[in-house]
């Protein structure tokens, strides 16, 4: 079920009935299969209201590690201004 629900997903974001409609599946079970792939980082939220759209998880990109390292530098610098405080 998971594996059909996440081969939906693949297809591009979508709310919970529309990926079961695509993977021929029930809804109930397609709910509950997405909560799961959802808690296990398998599928991600594109939008939080509902009804809640999701797609698979992007790959990383260059700009997401200019974006960590950024915070990184920042947190670190809020530590060491911590310190001589």
């Amino acid at each position: 079920m998971a594996l059909a629900l996440l081969d939906a997903a693949q297809a591009g974001p979508a709310d919970v009935k529309t990926l079961a409609m695509r993977a021929c599946v029930g809804f109930a079970v397609a709910r509950y299969s997405a909560s799961r792939l959802l808690a296990a980082g398998r599928l991600t939220a594109a939008r939080t209201r509902r009804p809640w759209v999701l797609r698979v998880p992007q790959a990383d990109s260059p700009d997401s590690e200019v974006e960590a390292a950024r915070l990184l530098y920042a947190w670190m610098h809020a530590q060491i201004g911590r310190a001589h405080v």
